[in-house]
């Protein structure tokens, strides 16, 4: 089914509908008890948002929204092969400011190519949308912040870049535009559009900016030909969220992302073609590494896919992503995960696992020779 969607802030509460592993709840919010502001370093470019007219045509009238970040949106309905409800929608802007200062490259802030808003590899783990919470967005759709079930991709978004050719142009060797930084260009429904393959194409033929890769999807092997066009450019990293052993585990709360053993073969892959890599272990669960072998492990990988840095990352709390990611874990039967992940949903145990975790890191990272290692 598809159907427009009104961006009218005044949101009617309908009945919750199944998708995917959790229920979609549409929010009953009205506009009066949301924030409709955008926080400074979430807002839009200034000069895209006053272009947007932001509204979708239902019966005849403009439903416009006074503080508008998509456009365009459409209801798809439930996807078949995903089982998540999806909605497609236009950001305002097509590259965007990244709002996370782990992504700044030579100083500089980076710049990112976004899919959408919540992306269909369905993380139990994801804050994206916690991040964005203050955006009119979740109230213009009806939905549930902290609901899972749900994708929203932009699937025009490289189409759109050439609106940003200007400003492509401008940018030097000491920049860098990230695919992606709050979402993931080679997610299921995202590749079916073609996202990142199209947008990393635009990017390296019309700018001189350096390009960073993050992916959990090995639909991105697709564009290894095109990176090497560019390999002095372009520093590609795949998450890698545990070893092998993990593998049935990571895939409970990662449902719709490539398998671990893929990821890791991909990154292999890349290096071996003389891609320029970067090892990404983000983040790690509790519970997954107990022994001093694996993270040894981890870092042998991270040495073999020759990577010029390593970033890893706890599993941080924002929202409901803990329970969220709990739920996931007992749903599979993994219930001593689970037991794991309800244990750090107390700020002292969760110092504690990361602060474990992070020395045990990098003592492996030591022991290895990794010279580049950084922690979030």
């Amino acid at each position: 089914m598809q159907r427009s969607v009104s961006l009218n802030q005044n949101t009617t509460p309908v009945e919750p509908v199944q998708a995917g592993l959790v229920t979609v709840v549409p929010a009953t919010r009205t506009a009066k008890s949301a924030t409709p502001n955008m926080q400074p370093d979430l807002a839009e470019d200034q000069d895209a948002a006053k272009d947007v007219s932001a509204a979708v045509v239902e019966g005849g009238a403009k439903k416009v929204s006074r503080k508008p970040v998509v456009k365009d949106v459409v209801d798809r309905g439930i996807d078949p092969e995903t089982g998540l409800h999806v909605y497609e929608c236009a950001r305002v802007s097509a590259l965007r400011k990244s709002t996370a200062e782990v992504f700044e490259c030579n100083g500089r802030p980076l710049l990112a190519v976004e899919s959408g808003f919540a992306c269909s590899h369905l993380c139990g783990y994801c804050s994206v949308s916690c991040t964005l919470r203050r955006l009119a967005l979740w109230d213009q759709l009806g939905l549930d912040v902290y609901a899972k079930g749900y994708a929203i991709v932009d699937p025009t978004v490289a189409k759109r870049l050439p609106k940003k050719l200007r400003t492509l142009q401008r940018l030097t060797p000491e920049d860098t535009i990230m695919l992606s930084s709050l979402s993931d260009c080679w997610a299921p429904l995202e590749h079916r559009h073609g996202i990142g393959r199209d947008s990393l194409k635009y990017v390296l033929e019309n700018s001189s900016a350096q390009v960073v890769i993050r992916t959990k999807s090995v639909h991105v092997r697709e564009e290894f030909s095109l990176m090497e066009q560019y390999r002095d450019r372009v520093l590609f990293g795949m998450s890698v969220t545990g070893l092998p052993e993990h593998e049935a585990i990571v895939k409970a709360v990662e449902p719709h992302a490539s398998l671990i053993t893929e990821r890791i073969a991909a990154m292999q892959e890349a290096h071996d073609r003389g891609l320029r890599t970067q090892a990404v272990f983000s983040p790690l669960l509790p519970g997954l590494f107990t022994e001093k072998r694996q993270f040894d492990e981890l870092m042998a990988h991270a040495i073999a896919w020759g990577a010029e840095q390593v970033m890893a990352e706890a599993v941080h709390k924002r929202g409901e992503n803990f329970l969220r990611c709990e739920e996931f874990l007992r749903r599979a039967g993994f219930t001593a995960n689970a037991d794991a992940m309800k244990a750090i949903d107390d700020t002292q145990a969760w110092a504690a696992y990361s602060t474990q975790l992070e020395a045990s890191l990098r003592a492996a990272a030591e022991k290895a020779g990794v010279k580049h290692f950084s922690f979030e």
